[in-house]
Parts: structure tokens; C-alpha cells; sequence
């Protein structure tokens, strides 16, 4: 019986250029131009790219960190799902 072992690739993200810290992963991005993809980074400078809506940075900032977000990847409307870390 022959076992077969699973290919691994290697993800590889490049950063997008933009006031948003996005990280976007090539392959995707071409294989998949219908799909959106991102990571975010907390970025640089005296304020983090804060987008947690249960924390303590003001909502205006957040909510227009979101709005930042949408208008880097294109997307009119975004889902945020609470995460535990």
C-alpha cells in the first residue's frame, strides 16, 4: 500500500503600498481576481492600525480605520468577526 504525502507550498505575502498596513498573498490575488484576501499589520507610527471594535481605541478612529480597509481592497461593505487571541 503506497502512502501518498501531501504537498506543501509556500505562502509568500507581499505588502501593498497605502496609508492601510495589507499584505496580500500573489497567487491568490491572480488565480482568484473575485476574491479578496488581505492581512492586516498594525502598521507603523504613534497610533497602531487598531480595527478591534471591543477595544480601547476611540470608535471614530476604528470605524474609520474599517472604512480605510474597504477603500484599499475595493470592497463597499466588510464582516468583522470577533477573534480570541
Amino acid at each position: 500500500m503506497a502512502i501518498s504525502t501531501p504537498s506543501v507550498a509556500v505562502v509568500l505575502e507581499t505588502s501593498v503600498p497605502g496609508p492601510v498596513p495589507l499584505w496580500i498573498h500573489p497567487g491568490w490575488s491572480r488565480d482568484f481576481p473575485w476574491l479578496v484576501q488581505g492581512t492586516t499589520g498594525r502598521g507603523d507610527g504613534a497610533r497602531a492600525f487598531d480595527l478591534a471594535l471591543f477595544g480601547d481605541a476611540p470608535s471614530r478612529e476604528v470605524l474609520d480605520r474599517w472604512k480605510a480597509l474597504g477603500d484599499a481592497t475595493g470592497m463597499p461593505s466588510l464582516v468583522h468577526g470577533r477573534q480570541v487571541h
